[in-house]
């Protein structure tokens, strides 16, 4: 019998067999758990970008009402103003520095989870816009999670317009124009090389759009022949 042939009986496997079959294995379940990490990732930025977009909303909602603008950022500076928190018209927090969000839905609503926190609130700030004084800016920074376990993105901020009514050179009263802010949402989402902000569509919000998809010109339509008696022009 050769050196070289390996032993087998009729009830196994040889032992090349069933290195093969092993590496196989790994190699599929390296494949497999690539995807399921992939996939996780995917599934924590989608859950990130939603948790940022409710709590942004919350906040146009609340502070569309006045008094509750006012019961805010009211008798404050309107030079740059940190906050630790937003509060709607219950006193209950919108968002708070001290937090992190993310949302589950149990029997139908949408609740805080500890273990679903994507979004962590970094700071809160008011400041008088420079460019036009009858404006008060909110800016919210926060991080997201990248989709790593305990690992954020580098910080990201939104900020919202509200309409400032001085009293004393500080904050009288302030309310949030909600139409300008939709337009506002939008416009900052028009990202990358080829997007741009028009606000002659979609009136009052403005849309994005892209100037490599515009429609084109047609060309000026052929005017029609003139009809003569018998076909010609002579009669």
């Amino acid at each position: 019998m050769s050196i070289f042939k390996i032993f087998k009986n009729s009830a196994g496997f040889t032992l090349i067999e069933a290195m093969v079959a092993a590496s196989v294995i790994g190699v599929i379940s390296m494949v497999v758990m690539n995807q399921v990490n992939l996939a996780n990732k995917a599934r924590i930025s989608s859950s990130s970008n939603s948790v940022v977009n409710t709590l942004r909303d919350k906040l146009i909602i609340a502070l569309s009402n006045e008094q509750t603008c006012t019961s805010n950022f009211g008798g404050d500076t309107t030079a740059v103003l940190a906050h630790t928190a937003v509060r709607d018209s219950e006193g209950v927090d919108i968002i708070n520095t001290a937090a992190a969000y993310g949302v589950t839905l149990v029997a139908g609503q949408v609740i805080s989870d500890t273990n679903t926190q994507s979004v962590r609130i970094q700071s809160i700030e008011t400041y008088e816009n420079p460019s036009n004084p009858s404006e008060l800016i909110l800016r919210v920074r926060f991080q997201k999670k990248n989709g790593i376990a305990g690992v954020f993105s580098a910080r990201e901020e939104f900020t919202m317009p509200l309409n400032l009514i001085k009293s004393g050179g500080n904050v009288g009263r302030c309310f949030n124009d909600a139409t300008l802010s939709v337009a506002n949402v939008i416009r900052m989402s028009c990202k990358g090389n080829t997007a741009y902000y028009n606000p002659a569509r979609n009136v009052p919000f403005g849309q994005c759009e892209n100037m490599f998809s515009q429609p084109r010109a047609l060309p000026a339509a052929t005017p029609p022949r003139p009809a003569y008696p018998n076909g010609c022009p002579n009669g």
